[in-house]
C-alpha cells in the first residue's frame, strides 16, 4: 500500500467535500485505480476531516496570521491544512510525515507559493 496514494485520494474527497457535502464518494473511489488499502486510508483521512471539521478549523483559524479567515485560503492549501491536521491530531499519524506530505501536495497542486504557506501555518500549529 502507498499512503501517499491513499493520502492524495483523500485530499480530493476533502476538496470535493469542500465545495458539495453532497458528492458521490462511492463513485469517486470506484473509479480510483487504487488498491483496497489505499482507498481505505483515504476514506479514512476523509471521514476524520468531516468529522471534526468544526474543531480542525477553529484550530486553524486560531493560528492564521494577518486577521486571515477561512473564506481567504485558497481552497486548495485549506484541504491540505484540514487533511494534515486530522492525520496529526486523529489519525496519530507523525506530524514531520504528514507535513511533508502537505508540502509535496501543495507542490503537486497548488501555487508557487503554497507549499510555504502550508508549511509555515502547520509549522505554527505543532512547533
Amino acid at each position: 500500500m502507498s499512503r501517499t496514494l491513499g493520502r492524495d485520494c483523500g485530499f480530493k474527497l476533502v476538496f470535493q467535500f469542500l465545495f458539495s457535502k453532497n458528492f458521490a464518494i462511492n463513485d469517486y473511489l470506484n473509479d480510483c485505480e487504487f488498491s483496497e488499502e489505499e482507498k481505505d486510508f483515504a476514506l479514512t483521512i476523509y471521514k476524520s476531516v468531516e468529522t471534526n471539521l468544526d474543531s480542525l478549523n477553529t484550530k486553524l483559524l486560531s493560528n492564521l496570521k494577518n486577521d486571515l479567515k477561512l473564506t481567504d485560503l485558497y481552497s486548495l492549501d485549506y484541504a491540505i491544512l484540514l487533511i494534515t491536521m486530522a492525520q496529526i491530531d486523529y489519525l496519530n499519524i507523525p506530524k514531520d510525515i504528514s507535513i511533508n506530505e502537505a508540502v509535496r501536495l501543495a507542490k503537486k497542486y497548488s501555487t508557487d507559493k503554497s507549499s510555504s504557506f502550508v508549511n509555515g501555518v502547520l509549522s505554527s500549529i505543532y512547533n
